[in-house]
């Protein structure tokens, strides 16, 4: 399949998978959000030189909002795949997206699994067609089902990738499972708790965003930030990101801190639904790389716009968010 022809039916199916009611719109893939927190993300001043840019060129702070979620999962004590969506903002230089290049924020997503499923568009797209469909009849879920044991090492692996069950959106480490760039080194993000918090039991389906809004309203919270840094292309494959870097020799280097202050959590703030991230939010220097990167520059943009016109919702540039 072509690319560009992957890239449509990946819309497709999210864009029909996703709840689309008038003024209730949401996200096909981790609609639910646990909260939307404001951070200050500071540059470290002990960044070896070769990773000296884009974002991380000089010592500088910039405000953020993270926005926490689940992938698919209506209830939190079910497994799954969480994200960890973080903006920064006040960002200055050239940014990627054709007519945005002043715009000011800078994007990082991440998830709770150091890899993806697969890196091959045509498996990613079948993926998603069984997986995803918004009224399947019993005959699609039996081609599905069979679909799925024809393809059992995709099928294993997209389960392990949804596979965690945290007692807060704090306690996971988060990675950017699929590889972007420092310059022209391939690197994956990595974002690591550098706080400590009691862990106690989820309290019902919305255990996540009740843990979230009881940590912060107890005390700050402090995330490293870094990347792994391939050091063999062969070892470390820009094309799989069924790989885990990190155990086949890639470098672990630390380049900011991420600070959350202590804070009310508004569970329902209308910011966690309207608000849009892609790995293409961002400056020349961080060029996400791979197929599914290719993809989530077409995707995330086209289903953001089309969720947005159904809410009756204009996006304010970055540098007006609250």
């Amino acid at each position: 399949m072509e690319e560009s022809a992957a890239f449509e039916a990946i819309e497709e199916v999210n864009e029909a998978a996703a709840p689309s009611q008038p003024g209730a719109a949401r996200r096909a893939q981790h609609a639910k959000h646990h909260g939307c927190v404001a951070a200050t993300f500071t540059v470290r001043d002990d960044i070896p030189a070769d990773l000296r840019g884009g974002v991380f060129a000089t010592v500088a702070s910039y405000p953020a909002k993270i926005r926490f979620s689940n992938g698919r999962q209506s209830d939190d004590r079910n497994a799954d795949a969480h994200g960890m969506a973080i903006k920064l903002l006040d960002v200055p230089g050239t940014k990627l997206l054709k007519g945005q290049e002043t715009q000011s924020a800078q994007d990082f997503i991440l998830v709770d699994s150091e890899t993806f499923f697969t890196g091959d568009l045509d498996l990613y797209v079948g993926l998603n067609q069984r997986l995803m469909q918004p009224n399947p009849s019993l005959w699609d879920e039996i081609a599905s089902r069979l679909w799925l044991v024809l393809h059992l090492p995709l099928a294993l692996r997209a389960k392990r990738f949804a596979s965690r069950t945290p007692t807060s959106p704090l306690t996971q480490s988060y990675f950017g499972a699929v590889p972007c760039s420092i310059d022209k080194t391939p690197v994956k993000w990595v974002a690591q708790p550098a706080s400590t918090r009691t862990a106690r039991p989820l309290d019902g389906p919305d255990g996540l965003a009740e843990a979230l809004r009881r940590d912060l309203a107890e005390a700050p919270f402090v995330f490293d930030f870094g990347v792994d840094v391939q050091t063999d292309p062969q070892r470390q494959p820009v094309d799989d990101p069924t790989v885990a870097w990190s155990q086949a020799g890639a470098r672990r280097v630390w380049l900011a801190r991420l600070e959350i202050a202590a804070q009310a959590v508004e569970p329902r703030a209308a910011l966690a639904e309207d608000i849009a991230y892609s790995p293409w939010h961002g400056l020349v220097a961080h060029m996400p790389l791979g197929a599914i990167n290719r993809a989530r520059k077409s995707v995330y943009r086209k289903l953001a716009i089309h969720r947005h016109e159904l809410n009756g919702v204009t996006p304010a540039d970055t540098s007006e968010l609250p």
